[in-house]
């Protein structure tokens, strides 16, 4: 069998693997998803009204907590698996095992968006929406964003082997840096460059400009860069880690 094949077909196995955990436990999904679906509903109560913007950011919200606290889980379970371990020694390439299962994790947390918008509209309305297709082209940025963060996250976990408090810290972090609840505009100029350097923040501000009447595909095309650049990093990244476990596995995995 060719590399191509093999890895494919790792990724293939790894995807599935991870729909059928989560089928499996599907309450942990709605627990998950309970937290920033009441940050959405605060911030609606708080400015008075629904709107887009703040609909897409409460499902990215979703979004963020379900890829943090899934990576995390993750990777625990192929260490306790001794997954990793038995990468290291054949040809398949870990990246394309952790970017399977991250896949299928990202499949779960896109639920979170419909979830949102329903919560939301029955709460409060169904938000207006003036660009449906501009809106879903940032929707879309959005979840590729997510996507990108998801792989440098797990390239971190694999690597440096840090869980305890990481979904506290990362989570409000995220949510702060990619804009969901609050505008660039809002945040102190040193805080606001880093936010930048993140696909979904461009997603958020192309929903908040076709709020305001404007074209939101300027914001799309710089986000798709940012995605693209962020994917492309998350998966150096596991190359990195995959030469040092090859290397040395039971300095990394053990």
């Amino acid at each position: 069998m060719r590399m191509p094949e093999v890895g494919l077909d790792a990724f293939l196995a790894a995807f599935r693997v991870h729909l059928r955990i989560a089928a499996i436990t599907p309450l942990e999904m709605v627990l998950t998803l309970f937290p920033p679906l009441v940050y959405g509903i605060v911030v609606v109560a708080g400015r008075g009204g629904t709107g887009s913007s703040v609909t897409v950011g409460t499902g990215f919200a979703g979004m963020a907590v379900v890829i943090i606290s899934q990576s995390v889980l993750t990777i625990r379970q192929e260490r306790n698996w001794l997954t990793l371990e038995q990468i290291a020694v054949s040809r398949v390439h870990t990246g394309m095992v952790l970017s399977g299962r991250l896949a299928a994790m990202t499949t779960q947390a896109v639920l979170a968006l419909p979830v949102a918008w329903v919560t939301i509209a029955l709460l409060f309305g169904a938000p207006p929406v003036r660009a449906p297709f501009q809106v879903l082209a940032c929707v879309a940025v959005g979840i590729a964003g997510f996507f990108g963060i998801g792989e440098v996250i797990v390239g971190f976990l694999v690597r440096r082997r840090y869980y305890a408090g990481m979904t506290n810290a990362a989570f409000p972090l995220l949510l702060l840096l990619t804009g969901v609840f609050v505008p660039l505009s809002s945040l102190p100029a040193w805080l606001a460059m880093p936010s930048r350097l993140l696909a979904p923040t461009w997603a958020m501000e192309g929903v908040r400009r076709t709020e305001a009447g404007g074209s939101a595909w300027a914001d799309v095309v710089i986000g798709l860069v940012i995605a693209a650049l962020t994917i492309g990093a998350g998966i150096l990244y596991q190359a990195r880690a995959e030469q040092s476990m090859r290397a040395s596995p039971e300095a990394y995995l053990r």
